[in-house]
C-alpha cells in the first residue's frame, strides 16, 4: 500500500476521490484552497498504488462533486505514461494547459475526470477550483530527485506545480548578530549573516492539504511565485466552527536570485509552418491565397497579417476579416503580392487563439516572384554545342 501525496491525487471512483479524511463531525465543506488559474499551465505526477494506463486513449473533463459534467478540458490535458520504479505500478503526469473560461462555474468545486475511451480505466481527482482572481493564488512549483515523497523522479522528470489560495502577508529580519566587549569597554558587532522570511496566509486548507503541503514544502526544489523558498514550516490554527478547513500560516526563507519560470514539459511546443506561399514564383504561376498551419487546433483573435518587402516595405496587410480557419491551418483567398520581388510574411500573435495561450514561436517566411520571360542575354553563343 502507497499513499499517494500528490496535490492532485486520483481515485478509480468518485465517493473515494472525495474521502480525504476531513473532521467526521464538519457539515460544512469548502474545497477552495487547490485551485488553478485558467490561463496557466500546472503539472501533477501521481503515486497511486493502482495501474494506470490509457495509452493516450482518454478524455478529460470538469465534473462538479455531485459528477455533473462542466467541461470537456481534453485539449487542454496532456499525459505522460510510466513506472514507478519502487512500486512498480503504471502511473501518469497530467499536465493542464489553460482550461480557459469556466463560466457559468467560476469558484465552484471541481475534479478532474479522466476516461479511457477504448477501455475501462476511470479516474477521479480531488476537489480544486478553476479561480479568476489572481491576486489570491499562490503558484507553487516543486520538485525532488531520485524518489522523494513516493514521486518517481528518475522516470518522471517533471516539476510539479499547483495553485494554492492564499497571498502574501509579510517580510520578517531574524537577522542574529553576535557582539563582543574590546578591553576598552567597545562593543562591536560581529558581521551579521542576513536572514529574512516571507509569511504567507492561506485559506480553507484541508486535513489532506496540510499533510500533503508539509512533505512538498520540504522538496529539495520549492518555488512559491516563481521564487525559491527553502525551510518552510506551515502552520494552522482551529478548525474553522463545523467546516473542513482550517486558515494556515506559511514561513520560509526567499533566494530572489533562484527563480523557476514555467513551461511546458508534457504538452508540446506550439509551432508553425508557413505552407504557401513559400519558394520561388513567377507571377503567372503565382496563386491567390495564403495558407499556413499549426500543430494544434487554433480559432481567430484578434490581429493583422502582413506582407513586406525585402527592404521592409509594406505591401499588402490582412485583418482576421480576411482569414478562414481549419483545424490547425488558415487560409486567405487573396494573393499576397502582386510585383516582382522577395518578401516575407508577419502576422500578430493575438490573430490566432489556441489551448496554449500566446505562446513564443518564430516564424521563417519568405518567398519571391521572379521574372519568367528570358532576356536575350540570359544566354551565350557557346552555351549550347551541335553537331
Amino acid at each position: 500500500m502507497t499513499i499517494d501525496n500528490a496535490l492532485l491525487r486520483f481515485k478509480p471512483t468518485l465517493k473515494q476521490a472525495l474521502e480525504l479524511g476531513d473532521s467526521k463531525v464538519a457539515n460544512v465543506f469548502s474545497w477552495q484552497f487547490l485551485c488553478i488559474l485558467p490561463n496557466q499551465s500546472y503539472e501533477q505526477t501521481t503515486n497511486a498504488d493502482f495501474d494506470i494506463n490509457f495509452g493516450g486513449d482518454y478524455k478529460a473533463e470538469l465534473i462538479g462533486i455531485c459528477g455533473t459534467v462542466y467541461k470537456d478540458i481534453t485539449s487542454s490535458t496532456f499525459i505522460y505514461q510510466g513506472y514507478n520504479s519502487v512500486t512498480g505500478k503504471q502511473n501518469i503526469g497530467v499536465e493542464l494547459v489553460n482550461v480557459g473560461d469556466m463560466y457559468p462555474h467560476w469558484g465552484k468545486p471541481v475534479i478532474l475526470k479522466i476516461t479511457h475511451t477504448v477501455g475501462d480505466l476511470v479516474i477521479y481527482s480531488n476537489p480544486f477550483h478553476v479561480a479568476y482572481d489572481a491576486k489570491t493564488v499562490l503558484r507553487a512549483d516543486y520538485r525532488g530527485f531520485g524518489t522523494n515523497n513516493g514521486v518517481d523522479y528518475t522516470n518522471f522528470n517533471f516539476m510539479q506545480s499547483f495553485g494554492l489560495k492564499g497571498w502574501f502577508n509579510k517580510y520578517t529580519d531574524e537577522t542574529e548578530t553576535t557582539k563582543y566587549l574590546q578591553e576598552s569597554g567597545n562593543t562591536i558587532s560581529s558581521e551579521p549573516t542576513i536572514s529574512i522570511s516571507s509569511e504567507y496566509t492561506f485559506e480553507h486548507l484541508t486535513s489532506y492539504n496540510i499533510k500533503a503541503l508539509a512533505r512538498w514544502f520540504r522538496s529539495p526544489l520549492f518555488y512559491l511565485n516563481g521564487v525559491r523558498h527553502t525551510a518552510g514550516v506551515l502552520t494552522t490554527g482551529e478548525r474553522e466552527g463545523n467546516s473542513n478547513f482550517y486558515e494556515g500560516k506559511f514561513t520560509a526563507y526567499p533566494n530572489d536570485l533562484d527563480v523557476y519560470t514555467p513551461v511546458f514539459q508534457i504538452a508540446p511546443i506550439l509551432s508553425f509552418t508557413p505552407i504557401y506561399p513559400v519558394g520561388v514564383y513567377t507571377l503567372a504561376g503565382l496563386l491567390p491565397k495564403i495558407q499556413g498551419q499549426f500543430n494544434y487546433p487554433i480559432t481567430l483573435g484578434i490581429g493583422t497579417l502582413r506582407v513586406y518587402k525585402e527592404d521592409g516595405a509594406l505591401v499588402n496587410t490582412f485583418a482576421q476579416d480576411d482569414i478562414i480557419i481549419t483545424g490547425d491551418s488558415f487560409e486567405i483567398n487573396q494573393p499576397a503580392a502582386d510585383e516582382l520581388g522577395k518578401y516575407y510574411i508577419k502576422f500578430d500573435e493575438s490573430l490566432f487563439g489556441n489551448v496554449f495561450g500566446q505562446s513564443g514561436y518564430l516564424v521563417d517566411w519568405n518567398f519571391e516572384i521572379a521574372d519568367g520571360d528570358y532576356d536575350e542575354d540570359d544566354y551565350e553563343s557557346d552555351d549550347y554545342f551541335t553537331n
